[in-house]
């Protein structure tokens, strides 16, 4: 019941900003590889090209979320006016946004690290070859 009450409280305002402001045809046009499209006929390459763009847009939207929480934090200690209660409050947040950067970071780099083995860069495309 508490979880429920955190979401409907914190993550509505988000979820609705992402999505009034990302419709969906316009998020999955950029999401697919332009390369065969018409055709249909993918490869390997358009499937890994799909997850890059898919964790590109993820860790941007992460990050875009972090600063508003990293925002918000910060007000709630400018606005706490030396209330005990509302300044662990910013901490809290403002630690949860440092903690999340961090995670995303981790990602990036185990996903950067990934597909560099597979010889691909995050742009996904094979370096050296344009």
């Amino acid at each position: 019941m508490k979880i429920k009450k955190i979401c409907l409280r914190y993550l509505w305002l988000p979820a609705l900003t992402i999505g009034l402001s990302l419709p969906v045809s316009r998020v999955l046009a950029a999401i697919v590889p332009e390369n065969n499209k018409a055709s249909g006929n993918y490869t390997l390459n358009d499937i890994l090209q799909t997850g890059v763009n898919v964790a590109q847009w993820i860790l941007g939207i992460v990050g875009s979320l972090t600063l508003l929480m990293f925002i918000y934090g910060g007000f709630m200690l400018l606005i706490s006016g030396g209330n005990s209660e509302s300044v662990t409050k910013g901490k809290k947040i403002i630690m949860g946004a440092i903690i999340g950067l961090i995670i995303v970071f981790s990602s990036y780099l185990i996903i950067e690290f990934s597909l560099s083995a597979l010889g691909l860069s995050f742009s996904g495309v094979v370096p050296g070859s344009n």
